[in-house]
């Protein structure tokens, strides 16, 4: 999913609580991504996120996709509920999947993750990244230019 022009990811963050809001801020500066939305349950998060991003909020992550062209979907929420929402994001159409935390709680749940992105051709990511920190970025700069790596 290399960006090969001037084309901004459009980015809709599940879960804009002060982890999603991270990632959103991470999504933001990244010149190729910009956060077009956000899903929560709870209204003061979604309030308060909505206000921050200047995005329309959605009380759940099914309303988010079906009304939004997302590119990125960003699920940042307990494990419990985290395959539920990468297998919505795959079936709406999604070009990838950002997932931080533990995946899932049972094998199961994380091959039907994996399995209902394949089949829908979506690039999916889980683990723990601490992307926006500015030793992962100058490390990725050094790789980048050679330096090492």
């Amino acid at each position: 999913m290399a960006n090969t022009g001037n084309t901004k990811y459009r980015v809709g963050v599940i879960g804009v609580g002060r982890q999603g809001t991270h990632h959103a801020r991470a999504y933001q500066i990244n010149p190729s991504c910009e956060v077009v939305a956000g899903a929560d349950t709870d209204q003061e998060n979604l309030d308060l996120f909505c206000e921050r991003f200047d995005v329309p909020g959605y009380s759940s992550y099914e309303e988010m996709l079906d009304k939004e062209s997302i590119d990125i979907a960003a699920p940042v929420l307990p494990v419990k509920v985290n395959p539920d929402a990468i297998v919505a994001a795959a079936r709406a159409g999604v070009k990838a999947v950002f997932c931080e935390k533990p995946l899932c709680a049972s094998l199961e749940d994380a091959d039907r993750c994996v399995e209902e992105c394949r089949s829908h051709g979506v690039v999916f990511y889980g683990g723990h990244t601490f992307r926006n920190m500015p030793q992962l970025q100058k490390a990725r700069e050094m790789i980048e230019a050679g330096e090492i790596g």
